[in-house]
């Protein structure tokens, strides 16, 4: 099976591939570059919700081999709890409206918010997962897209059109973990693990 280094890998090729597409497209139209209608890339709420579709793009390529354990559970537990931190710190810029449910952008906050996300990281390490399970399966991928954007929702009060770039990111980037390994075993003529037909 490919390693963490290759998915990755597969998950920057994916990025890339988003953006040139994003910027291709604009090139082709008249309006300025869009990453949903009514907001620009260039804009600060633009460039956040893209870094949000990004993140899900990469962290997706590596979260299916979150059930074997490993180098890839210890260090995206830590990211996601440091990525928190960025969301709460950007909720009021994303928005002059922006009011967190949960957690207040002063020191009590960022510690909470920091405690609480990586505490649940690291607590999901511990929910018995058999080894290209679940993690491993088609249905997965959607999944982990609505929890991304979820995630989210949590800091940023995102407009419907606005919530499908962190779920869209997410989605894709698991879905091409997926296919890799798919891929991997069918050219190596094993039978194929993930479910694909």
């Amino acid at each position: 099976m490919p390693d963490w280094r290759e998915h990755i890998m597969g998950g920057l090729i994916t990025l890339f591939a988003v953006l040139a597409v994003s910027i291709f497209s604009a090139l082709l139209s008249p309006r300025e570059l869009m990453v949903v209608p009514g907001v620009r890339l260039t804009d600060l709420r633009g460039f956040l919700l893209f870094t949000s579709m990004a993140l899900g793009i990469l962290m997706g390529s590596l979260l299916p081999d979150m059930d074997g354990g490993g180098k890839v559970s210890l260090y995206l537990s830590p990211f996601l709890g440091a990525y928190s931190l960025f969301l709460l710190s950007t909720a009021s810029l994303y928005s002059k409206s922006a009011r967190t449910p949960l957690f207040y952008t002063n020191l009590t906050g960022y510690l909470l918010t920091f405690t609480t996300f990586t505490v649940i990281s690291y607590g999901l390490l511990f929910i018995p997962k058999k080894h290209r399970g679940f993690m491993h399966r088609p249905v997965a991928a959607p999944v982990y897209g609505i929890l991304w954007m979820l995630f989210h929702l949590l800091f940023w009060p995102m407009r419907p059109v606005e919530m499908l770039l962190p779920l869209a990111g997410a989605t894709l980037g698991y879905s091409i973990h997926l296919m890799m390994d798919w891929l991997h075993s069918y050219l190596r003529g094993i039978p194929a693990i993930t479910g694909l037909k």
